[in-house]
């Protein structure tokens, strides 16, 4: 069958405003197909434990959201990318104070030192001036710290 100009025109124009949705259907597909075809026991294993991370994650963050929509001063949670992250912006809350940097490294070191350098990392402030973090597979933790 034949596609008329204009059908092919609308095609385009959909898949221009659609390009981030359609490489998501896109790359969940692929997933799918890996893992029903391809992946091995090793494989599953890992994914199945990337899963379980994304779900605390995606957990922790309908937590903030639920938190920052009904009490805007208590609890604060702030998800971040990673070690690197919370360092910088550990390092630039208190630059100002001009800390002495091998000091504050060690303090530093002493709240995130037990994470891996590329896992989200967690903090949620009760109002009490020290902070908590947390990784994102402890939602367990979360939950009895929040309580």
């Amino acid at each position: 069958m034949a596609v008329s100009e204009a059908q092919k025109a609308a095609q385009k124009r959909y898949n221009e405003k659609n390009r981030a949705e359609r490489a998501r259907l896109r790359d969940r597909s692929a997933t799918r197909s890996f893992i029903r075809n391809k992946a091995d026991l090793t494989e599953i294993e890992e994914l199945r434990t990337m899963l379980n991370e994304r779900e605390s994650l995606l957990k922790i963050i309908e937590l903030k959201e639920l938190i920052d929509r009904s009490r805007h001063d208590f609890p604060q949670v702030i998800i971040y990318d990673n070690k690197a992250h919370v360092t910088k912006v550990l390092r630039e809350s208190v630059i100002e104070e001009e800390e002495d940097m091998d000091d504050l490294q060690q303090w530093i070191d002493g709240l995130i030192g037990r994470f891996d350098d590329t896992e989200p990392i967690i903090e949620i402030d009760l109002g009490n001036g020290e902070p908590q973090y947390f990784a994102a597979d402890e939602w367990d933790l979360i939950d009895e710290y929040t309580n």
